[in-house]
């Protein structure tokens, strides 16, 4: 993160660029951090609340990913902010962020337990009515295991969804961890269960408009969203290391 938040009379002077930021074409107003170095600091971050049509706030372009989104870039160029605009204490910015990202990753698991369901229901209902060798390709062992294995996981990442939702409305010390949990899990599990879907519906399914492509294409950037895959591994990972190393000590 390179933007920085100049701390000047009356306010602040926001100077950097941001790219990838959900609904910044549509919103009004938008959050944004920045490094504002306190008490020696010098990565210190803090969270603005900030209106687009301010002076010096300048929406460069929509970007287009495989799935519909709204994402822009954003460019701050000597963007001059009221000291009201400070969301939350100054460098204190990061604690705001992972807060947020602990809600975001729960809701994006729900998301793709959403599609992973609607790549299921698609799956059954083609494998059911498309006849090959003179019975439904439902009956062949090997397209029942994949519905099988699709329905199992889909279900499980919904119940991992609820506990992590459930820790975060309860403000459970380890929510942290199971939002990581719940969005790992889930956009993974979502990902091979519409991997099956386009697999049972065969050429149909990689035809541009049809159902389980148009999943097939909203699912890959879930597995970035709020934080990749990899790095969901990673907070999980170094909290159960920091766990186990507390029990010892």
């Amino acid at each position: 993160l390179e933007s920085v938040a100049e701390k000047v009379e009356g306010g602040f002077l926001l100077n950097g660029f941001k790219r990838f930021i959900s609904n910044g074409y549509s919103a009004d107003m938008a959050v944004l951090f920045a490094r504002t170095p306190v008490d020696g600091n010098s990565k210190a971050l803090s969270a603005f609340v900030v209106e687009k049509g301010m002076k010096g706030f300048e929406v460069l372009r929509r970007l287009e990913p495989t799935a519909s989104h709204d994402l822009v870039e954003f460019r701050l160029k000597d963007l001059k902010i009221p000291a009201q605009s400070l969301l939350g204490p100054l460098g204190e910015g990061f604690r705001v962020a992972m807060q947020t990202l602990e809600l975001m990753r729960v809701s994006v698991g729900a998301a793709a337990v959403g599609m992973a369901h609607a790549a299921l229901q698609e799956a059954l209902a083609w494998a059911k009515s498309r006849v090959q060798f003179g019975k439904a390709v439902s009956e062949f062992q090997g397209v029942s295991f994949q519905l099988a294995d699709a329905a199992t996981e889909t279900e499980a990442a919904r119940a991992l969804v609820y506990l992590a939702a459930i820790k975060k409305e309860g403000e459970a010390g380890d929510a942290s961890i199971f939002s990581s949990m719940a969005k790992l899990f889930a956009t993974e599990a979502a990902f091979r269960c519409i991997d099956r879907a386009v697999q049972i519906h065969g050429g149909m399914g990689v035809l541009r408009g049809s159902r389980v492509e148009q999943l097939y294409r909203e699912i890959r950037p879930l597995r970035i969203y709020e934080g990749t895959s990899e790095i969901q591994r990673l907070v999980i990972s170094r909290n159960l290391l920091k766990k186990t190393q507390r029990s010892k000590g």
